[in-house]
């Protein structure tokens, strides 16, 4: 079977889905877009895949602004074009869609659905609903509850003309029942990440530390200031230890313009796959944070590869959130409020004030990982939908 994947963010997530497909004896073409800064896959393809997996790129302009509304809308118009060129080059039996924006995936699934192209759609956000609690912060005089009913029917759209749906929280479960949709066509599937590609590492003596880690997108759904909150309580209660953030975009610029920003506070653009083993592998902690709104239409898959990597967690995000609820139930890490960001640094110096207890943390964090991640059970879920 040929199978295409469009990982737009191309993450370690739907990396490891594309090998797990071609090792189960499927031709797939893996593409993303490589204007979008994020933590991304290594894109190695194993010697016995080469003649099964094909990984490409699509670029537009990494130049343009993603939080300017017209550079936004001309450069998702232009992507939808170049991901159906590329798919109908490859004339797949089905296409797996992940991550891909609103708009842009509006306009492709339009086109997929005139070229009687089946594709499966990997909800990982909801993205009407991020959007249109956006759309609530803007000026009175904007018929605002006309724009957000037309935002989430584009992606009502977009869930319902899929020949299936992969959801990665049962949030997103309910808003299909919601629509009123066919629940035969809906299966539950947590994101993960693969443990044995983040088998334990030593440390890494050619790491400047001691520090706590918060690697990942640092966006408008997360609020920075409880990184900076945390460096300066660190610094204050006598502990070294810096925090290094491995991100970019919104919030590493607002990191980066900030006065008096702490000198712990260590900023870093995204590193390969390979040196991100190190990093996490040298860390005494592991950081995520996401803000309580967010819970309703986001999973933060970063703490899925803290978990495989064997780490502490210190998490700043609504215990609610199926995130939240595999460090509480693994005993793997803290959760605190978003909105409480002394109790978030309180945690975070607790626990480096704790050896014996971050250790147990991160033993219980790898077996939960070893435990419940797997991309061939992954792969055998999308499979089921393409007899």
């Amino acid at each position: 079977m040929k199978i295409f994947i469009l990982g737009y963010s191309g993450h370690i997530l739907d990396f490891d889905l594309a090998k797990k497909l071609a090792e189960a004896g499927h031709c797939i073409s893996h593409t993303r877009c490589s204007d979008y800064n994020s933590g991304n896959a290594d894109f190695v393809i194993p010697e016995n895949l080469k003649d099964l997996l094909n990984c490409d790129a699509i670029s537009i302009s990494s130049s343009y602004d993603r939080y300017n509304l017209k550079d936004r809308i001309i450069h998702e118009i232009r992507l939808a074009k170049r991901f159906g060129a590329a798919i109908q080059e490859f004339s797949p039996d089905f296409v797996i869609t992940s991550n891909v924006p609103l708009l842009c995936s509006f306009l492709l699934s339009k086109s997929l659905v005139r070229k009687n192209f089946r594709y499966i759609y990997w909800w990982q956000d909801v993205y009407s609903a991020a959007i249109n609690s956006k759309i609530s912060d803007f000026p009175r005089f904007l018929p605002k509850k006309f724009i957000q009913r037309k935002v989430r029917q584009l992606e009502e759209f977009i869930v319902s003309q899929a020949h299936a749906t992969v959801a990665i929280s049962e949030k997103f479960s309910s808003l299909y029942k919601i629509w009123n949709l066919d629940e035969d066509r809906l299966v539950l599937l947590p994101n993960w990440t693969p443990p044995e590609d983040f088998a334990a590492l030593p440390h890494d003596s050619t790491i400047r530390g001691p520090f706590v880690l918060y690697a990942g997108t640092l966006g408008m759904k997360h609020n920075p200031d409880l990184l900076v909150n945390a460096a300066d309580q660190i610094r204050q209660s006598g502990r070294v230890e810096n925090v290094i953030v491995i991100s970019e975009g919104l919030g590493r610029e607002y990191l980066e313009a900030l006065n008096g920003r702490p000198d712990n506070l260590i900023l870093m653009n995204f590193v390969s796959v390979e040196e991100l083993k190190h990093y996490l592998a040298s860390a005494a902690i592991t950081l995520a944070i996401l803000e309580s709104g967010a819970s309703e239409y986001s999973v933060p898959s970063k703490i899925m590869t803290y978990l495989a990597a064997g780490k502490a967690t210190v998490a700043a995000i609504s215990n609610s959130n199926p995130a939240a609820r595999y460090l509480e139930e693994s005993k793997s890490g803290i959760v605190v409020d978003p909105n409480k960001p002394d109790a978030f640094s309180s945690s975070i110096i607790h626990l480096l004030n704790k050896p014996d207890l971050r250790i147990q943390m991160g033993i219980n964090a790898r077996r939960f990982a070893e435990n419940n991640f797997s991309g061939e059970k992954a792969a055998k879920t999308f499979l089921a939908f393409m007899d």
